[in-house]
């Protein structure tokens, strides 16, 4: 009964990188917040280093066959 009460409270013990791997997702999506918040201060400036897509008319909706669309 006794193991059972410390492996409820302590459960990173079963899986050892979980912390760390918990650290580095809340330090990305930290990271991810910081440049919106810079974005939004500035007038969205880094909204034209972004992903653009290649056309606006040639999207795999329109294209014949997704084998087309792929590079």
């Amino acid at each position: 009964m006794t193991g059972s009460r410390v492996m409820a409270s302590c459960p990173a013990a079963c899986c050892p990188g979980a912390k760390a791997a918990a650290k580095l997702m809340l330090g990305w999506v930290a990271l991810l917040w910081l440049l919106e918040v810079v974005d939004v201060v500035s007038g969205h400036a880094l909204d034209g280093l972004g992903i653009r897509p290649r056309g606006a008319r040639k999207g795999p909706w329109r294209a014949r066959s997704w084998v087309s669309s792929v590079p």
